[in-house]
C-alpha cells in the first residue's frame, strides 16, 4: 500500500466558487448490492487533468474500461447486503483477520448508521467511527467525528450521482473529498478525489462506500 504522505496538490474550481485542492484520485469499481468484491485503485498517478473539466473525465472513464483487471488498491470484502464487510490491500490473496484496515457494519435502512472499526495501532483512525444522518428527515447529509472533528458527506443535486465531504463546525467548513460517478444510477461506482491533508484517505474511501449504499437505500 503507497505511503500517504502529502505528495502533490491540484485545485479544481468545481465546486462553485470554492476551490478545493486534492491530492489522491481514487476510481471505484462499479457495483450492487450483491457484488461479493468491491475493487478501487489509486489512480493519480494514471490522470494529469484537473478535476471538473472533460479531459479528467475521460481519463478516469478510460481507466475503469481499460484497466479493471490489474490488481486494485483495495478491496472490499462484501459477504451481503447487510453483512458487516472488510476492507483488505488489493494485493493480498487470501484476507484473513491480519490484513484487515478496518470493517464496516452497514445500516440496515435509509436513516440508519454505519459504524466502522480500526485494528489498534491503524495508522488512519485511533477509534471507531459512527457516521450518521442529523435530522435525517430534513437533509441528506451523513456526519461523522474523527478525533473531536466533524465531517460531513453531502449529496448535490437529486442524482445520486455526485457527493462532496466537509470539514468543520458551523460556517467553517471545507471540502475534503468529493466522489462523482458517470454510471446508471443503478450501478454504483466512480471516481473519489481526497486531500489527504486535511482527511484520511481509507476514511474517505470507506465512507464514502457506505454513503452510497444508504443513497440506494433511500431510493
Amino acid at each position: 500500500m503507497r505511503d500517504y504522505a502529502f505528495e502533490r496538490t491540484r485545485t479544481a474550481e468545481s465546486l462553485g466558487d470554492t476551490s478545493f485542492d486534492y491530492t489522491h484520485i481514487l476510481f471505484i469499481s462499479p457495483h450492487h448490492y450483491n457484488t461479493s468484491e468491491i475493487k478501487i485503485w489509486d489512480i493519480t498517478d494514471s490522470v494529469s487533468s484537473p478535476l471538473g473539466s472533460e479531459d479528467f473525465k475521460e481519463e478516469t472513464e478510460y481507466f475503469g474500461q481499460a484497466h479493471s483487471d490489474e490488481t486494485p488498491t483495495w478491496i472490499i470484502h462484501n459477504p451481503g447486503l447487510s453483512k458487516d464487510k472488510a476492507l483488505h490491500p488489493g494485493r493480498v490473496t487470501y484476507p484473513t483477520e491480519d490484513t484487515i484496515i478496518t470493517t464496516w457494519r452497514p445500516s440496515t435502512w435509509s436513516a440508519g448508521k454505519n459504524a466502522f472499526d480500526f485494528p489498534p495501532n491503524s495508522p488512519h483512525c485511533s477509534h471507531g467511527l459512527v457516521m450518521e444522518r442529523p435530522r435525517w428527515y430534513k437533509n441528506r447529509a451523513e456526519t461523522f467525528v474523527q478525533d473531536s472533528m466533524e465531517y460531513s458527506w453531502r449529496w448535490e443535486g437529486h442524482s445520486g450521482r455526485k457527493f462532496t465531504l466537509w470539514k468543520g463546525y458551523g460556517d467553517r467548513k471545507i471540502p475534503v473529498a468529493q466522489y462523482k460517478s458517470p454510471l446508471r444510477l443503478a450501478v454504483m461506482g466512480g471516481t473519489v478525489v481526497v486531500n489527504a491533508d486535511e482527511v484520511d484517505v481509507v476514511v474517505a474511501l470507506i465512507t464514502c462506500v457506505a454513503n452510497l449504499l444508504k443513497n440506494k437505500q433511500a431510493k
